[in-house]
């Protein structure tokens, strides 16, 4: 079809086209955004906009009991909950609960039955007196879960609010493990038990699964009791003594392989550390989580505050709605992080683990006390993962990855107040600011503050709020307790505020006066704020290597600095600590200098975009990219690849670089990024087409990265199709990879290869729900250039899934909608054609065939309210 090569060029050739002009500018820090523009903020929409505040507390939860049990076949959940409560501070004769979607079947107290409404979600229970803050009471419900039959909406972040799945729950799905799993956050909870759903809601809980024998089970808390029953059924009971927030009360079901890892806390006792699994993936349990019982002690020590729960079991679950939750001690992951070793040498989901364990101290343990003031939870979340990264790699890995962090906060485009009270949905602050931002501001906190007074004031933060809820005030203050500073301008322009400094330095120095100015302009739009920049600047002289600090506070600031003989260089923020743009108009020969000089990687990259923005002189580029691709680190030579991937067509690469050592790195280059750019280098290079051949070859041969190997399937469908066709066949039967699966299908379609329908239905099928839109697409294409069966067999699939495509919905719906326009198109041609061949019955069954598949995909359309362009 003709948009196959299309969205085998997009899906599969995506790439980001910067420019090479010849210029001494560039943003220092994160360059990367240089395309990056101020748009209208969210918070500029016009129209007042609700308030978002804490619920009130009526009620503080004491204890939760939940007795549990599963209908597989209803989709169902019977239980009965025991709730023990008292009112919060005024007396009360009631208890207001949220409960989404299930029948009530009894309220009671002390056997005796309460009177209750429900409705639009409720359940108001009229006690049997009014209490006061001194009394507690105890209540059960009996109630029916019916999570399937509730009319469902979702984010790009938590893609459905059911709260409660069944997956594959009668078993008619091969080789697709029937399981039962929770998703609580934001307020989804109360899908599955009657409960107060706010994050200031916390309570201990007590939850009992009867289930088949042949189950696992998983919740928060102990397995305190597990016991057989007559009837073939299992009765399990975890038990989570201390209170932590309702929205993180999860339970998990299926036929999961558990394997046992522990942690030794500081007085020498083992605590459970568990990975749940499915039984083809027992192997590779240790080798997706197995740093785990690190992290945990690594936290523990960072932030003097031992881990505070129970145990910490980890679970993959399939079709997850979102990426990872932090559950209490039992956190939840989708299918994306079973990975092989192969895929596991490309990459890992160690940050990811290292988010979600963070969480048990900043969410778990001091919980955001409203969804406006997220960022208590996310953004920790979020720095975590350059902590462990710097601790177990080193500083250079954590900026590498902290950088790409950071780009997506740039690429969201639009802006609001990172504490934000007035967000249109709760599920909008899911969101880059949250969690990109927010991880940013932290590390340049703890910049200014420095370590020990950084980790003190966490340290107070979490001692002070422990097993209770805060808001962005109680970090401000648990800081300024340590440091003695107000730190009001900080928080207030970081936290309370919108965006980010735009800033421009320019210096000029005169060696009779023997100094040099630095002047800042900062350049953000009027209505964001002029920041108070905590700036520090080396400059290195005949004197040596001197590092100043100061405070920006104008939007227009000139700052002076003494000097002994020639100045070699000045480097904006040199530990690029600092979240903004931050262009600096340098030169060639101070670019050089601050390569030389730099300790991190994010100032040599700063140095090289500087210097080869600016200088055209081939031999001096030649010297300069040859020593950077023999920097040590993997970060350092992407860079200079993508710089020299970017001058192709305009220089002849063997004049501005090393071509054997480019021809080297595609298969000693440490890291999978640098293989295969310097593959794509290559390619572009002058050697002949046998030469190229004969490398790929070579790789072909030897490589294990499903990444690398990927690359050489491209660029063997432009130089060799008949070797591409040969090395398809090794891959479809050696090797099984998202990765490779993806390149393939964009060539079968690219080339019409007929007979692959199966190709695309198995991978649409083992895609994970990362994958599963692009695979769905590929389906979709291949099926409009297969048969009219596959056509309607493809929007039979659409419409049973389209709910839950998310940010696919839009690229699956334009897709139906020219197909539509496709088959009206050709029934008009096949209707005239009929007219004109009465006596023909193959036509006659083709039309009608066409017929029936054009009225589906229009009942699509009009089901899902799709308009027809």
């Amino acid at each position: 079809m003709k948009k196959a090569s299309l969205l085998f060029s997009v899906l599969l050739g995506l790439s980001v086209i910067t420019s090479c002009a010849n210029s001494s500018k560039t943003k220092g820090h994160f360059f990367d955004s240089s395309d990056y523009k101020y748009e209208q903020s969210e918070d500029s929409a016009a129209g007042p906009r609700d308030y978002r505040a804490s619920r009130t507390i009526y009620t503080d939860l004491i204890t939760t009991k939940l007795e549990l049990r599963p209908e597989w076949e209803n989709a169902y959940l019977k239980g009965r909950a025991t709730i023990t409560a008292k009112p919060h501070f005024y007396p009360s004769d009631s208890l207001i609960l949220d409960a989404k979607g299930m029948t009530i079947n009894s309220v009671t107290i002390s056997g005796k039955l309460l009177q209750y409404t429900y409705k639009e979600d409720v359940l108001k229970i009229t006690l049997d007196k009014t209490y006061t803050r001194n009394e507690s009471y105890t209540i059960q419900i009996d109630y029916v879960a019916k999570p399937n039959e509730r009319v469902t909406s979702g984010s790009s972040a938590i893609k459905s609010d059911k709260g409660l799945y069944f997956i594959n729950p009668t078993d008619q799905k091969d080789g697709f493990m029937p399981q039962i799993w929770t998703q609580g956050e934001t307020e989804a909870n109360s899908v599955w038990f009657p409960t107060i759903d706010s994050p200031n809601s916390k309570s201990a809980q007590e939850i009992s699964l009867i289930v088949a024998d042949k189950y696992k089970t998983l919740s928060n808390g102990k397995l305190v009791s597990s016991t057989k029953n007559a009837d073939g059924t299992r009765t399990d009971i975890w038990k989570q003594d201390l209170k932590h927030p309702v929205y993180l009360f999860m339970i998990a079901i299926g036929e999961f392989e558990v394997i046992e890892d522990t942690f030794i806390r500081k007085d020498g006792s083992q605590m459970a550390v568990n990975y749940y699994v499915e039984p083809e993936w027992k192997g590779q349990a240790k080798a997706i989580f197995g740093k785990t019982p690190q992290m945990i002690r690594f936290f523990s020590d960072l932030l003097g505050v031992e881990y505070p729960w129970d145990k910490y079991h980890q679970i993959v679950v399939r079709e997850y709605v979102s990426g990872a939750m932090e559950n209490t001690g039992a956190v939840v992951f989708g299918d994306f992080v079973y990975r092989n070793d192969r895929e596991l040498a490309d990459k890992n989901d160690e940050s990811i683990v290292a988010h979600e364990l963070f969480h048990h101290w900043f969410g778990d343990l001091v919980t955001c006390e409203s969804w406006s003031n997220l960022p208590l939870n996310e953004s920790f979340a979020n720095y975590s993962q350059y902590l462990w990264d710097e601790h177990a790699y080193g500083k250079d890995v954590a900026q590498y990855n902290m950088e790409e962090e950071i780009m997506g906060y740039y690429n969201a485009g639009t802006h609001h107040n990172m504490i934000w009270f007035d967000y249109n949905d709760k599920e909008d602050m899911f969101d880059a600011h949250s969690y990109n931002k927010g991880g940013a501001i932290l590390h340049q906190l703890r910049a200014y503050l420095g370590d020990e007074a950084f980790f003190t004031g966490l340290n107070n933060y979490l001692t002070k709020h422990a097993y209770k809820t805060a808001e962005i005030h109680d970090l401000r203050l648990a800081f300024e307790e340590i440091c003695g500073e107000d730190l009001n301008w900080y928080f207030n322009q970081w936290f309370l505020d919108k965006g980010h400094p735009e800033t421009e330095a320019s210096f000029s120095y005169n060696y009779e006066k023997t100094k040099f100015n630095l002047t800042f302009v900062q350049e953000q739009p009027d209505n964001f704020p002029t920041y108070t920049i905590p700036m520090v600047v080396t400059y290195i002289d005949d004197a040596g290597t001197h590092t100043e600090k100061f405070k920006i506070t104008q939007r227009t600031q000139t700052v002076s600095f003494g000097i002994k003989g020639k100045l070699q260089t000045i480097i904006i923020d040199p530990e690029k600590t600092l979240l903004g743009n931050y262009v600096f108009n340098s030169t060639p020969d101070f670019w050089l200098k601050q390569f030389e000089a730099a300790t991190n990687y994010l100032t040599k990259k700063e140095a090289i975009h500087g210097y080869m923005s600016a200088v055209n002189d081939k031999a001096k580029l030649k010297a300069f990219t040859t020593a950077v691709l023999n920097d040590t680190f993997f970060g350092t030579q992407i860079v200079v690849l993508d710089e020299l991937i970017n001058r192709t067509g305009t220089a002849d690469l063997a004049e501005i670089t090393d071509i054997q050592k480019i021809k080297s790195l595609t298969t000693t280059g440490k890291q999978y990024e640098v293989r295969s750019k310097a593959i794509d280098l290559y390619m572009s290079s002058a050697a002949s087409k046998e030469e190229k051949i004969k490398l790929l070859d070579l790789i072909a041969d030897k490589e294990l990265s499903y990444n690398v190997l990927s690359k050489v399937l491209e660029h063997y469908i432009e130089l060799n199709p008949d070797k591409a066709n040969e090395l398809i066949e090794t891959f479809t039967k050696k090797h099984s990879s998202s990765e490779i699966d993806f390149q393939i299908a964009g060539y079968y379609l690219q080339q019409r290869v007929p007979g692959k329908m199966d190709f695309y239905q198995d991978l649409y099928k083992k895609a994970s729900l990362r994958d599963k839109g692009n695979a769905l697409i590929y389906l979709g294409y291949y099926s409009f250039s297969s048969s009219i069966q596959d056509m309607k067999n493809f929007v039979g699939t659409v419409d049973s899934v389209y709910n839950d495509l998310g940010y696919f919905k839009p690229y699956v719906s334009g897709m139906i909608v020219e197909a539509t326009a496709e088959l009206k198109k050709q029934d008009e041609i096949l209707t005239k054609k009929s007219k004109e061949a009465k006596a023909n019955p193959d036509l006659a069954i083709v039309l009608k065939q066409l017929q029936e598949t054009r009225a589906l995909y229009e009942a699509f359309l009009k089901k899902h309210d799709i308009k027809e362009e």
